[in-house]
């Protein structure tokens, strides 16, 4: 009779032990599933905001192209007028290109 109290007394405090463990788990589990819903909330709010990024620079460089473009019609346009006011034909327009260029590109 001792033996099956003994026996039983050891069976309830592993049922105890294995219960708190269990309880243990599930709220490690429950703590570990809210982090991981907040890490992907804010990796949806980063893609988000890497996606407005990416639309600013996108825009930045198409406007940055077609400021580049307007530097070189006007570089065209002025070089063309340097040679009908200067008349010479033996004018340096690669020169004075890279000048007009560094010289527009500094107002920008």
């Amino acid at each position: 009779r001792r033996v099956e109290v003994s026996l039983q007394r050891a069976v309830d405090q592993l049922r105890e032990a294995s219960a708190s463990a269990n309880a243990a788990l599930r709220a490690e589990n429950a703590r570990l599933g809210a982090r991981a819903a907040q890490l992907e909330a804010e990796a949806g709010l980063a893609r988000e905001e890497i996606g407005a990024h990416a639309t600013t620079l996108e825009s930045m460089c198409s406007l940055y192209a077609s400021k580049q473009d307007e530097l070189r019609r006007q570089v065209m346009m002025r070089r063309g007028l340097e040679r009908a006011v200067t008349g010479a034909t033996d004018f340096d327009a690669a020169a004075f290109v890279e000048a007009e260029e560094a010289r527009l590109q500094a107002r920008l």
